[in-house]
């Protein structure tokens, strides 16, 4: 492998990836009802400041989720849930785009955003796996964890806001071009 080794927490990250994809064909399986045009209205009207701050919401009740279930010593099943539920919407409101409008709204309008999100959920819900992992560890076999731990790990979620932050950005940057490029065409 041209002597670079996966290592775990790229494989979790990995895994976490593709379960936020698995939740976007389901959400694109169950999606696809005439709304879209709705959506693309919203989007292409709205000020920009409120797309970015809906955008940027969404992504973060989701990290925050993630945020709180780390201090859980059983939380780690429901960690590994978080990206599919995230993903099961951006499946539904690609299918929603795609069904009213085709495939140029969907690609244009959800996915670049999507994209960068679903990294932020993927890393959050890594995070807090670790986090609960070192919780349950404590709990159970006298493990510890220092309060540096404690500080990392908020320290990390920041990063994982500020990664929130930037997709909202995307995701508003996307908004942009696309009204661009329909008062064009």
């Amino acid at each position: 492998m041209n002597g670079k080794e996966i290592t775990p927490n790229t494989l979790w990250l990995i895994m976490l990836m593709a379960v936020s994809a698995a939740g976007a064909v389901c959400g694109a399986l169950y999606g696809g009802s005439e709304t879209g045009e709705m959506l693309i209205s919203y989007r292409t009207h709205a000020p920009l400041a409120e797309l970015i701050l809906t955008s940027f919401r969404g992504c973060f009740i989701i990290t925050a989720v993630c945020f709180l279930l780390g201090f859980s010593a059983a939380g780690q099943p429901f960690e590994a849930i978080v990206p599919f539920f995230f993903g099961t919407g951006v499946g539904t409101a690609a299918a929603e785009l795609y069904s009213s409008a085709g495939m140029f709204p969907a690609l244009v309008l959800i996915l670049p955003g999507a994209a960068a999100a679903s990294a932020a959920v993927a890393v959050a819900a890594r995070e807090s796996m670790r986090m609960s992992l070192a919780v349950c560890r404590r709990a159970f076999s006298k493990g510890d964890y220092s309060p540096a731990d404690i500080r990392l790990y908020f320290q990390k979620f920041l990063i994982i806001t500020a990664m929130s932050a930037a997709a909202a950005l995307i995701d508003g940057g996307g908004a942009v071009l696309y009204s661009l490029l329909c008062k064009r065409g």
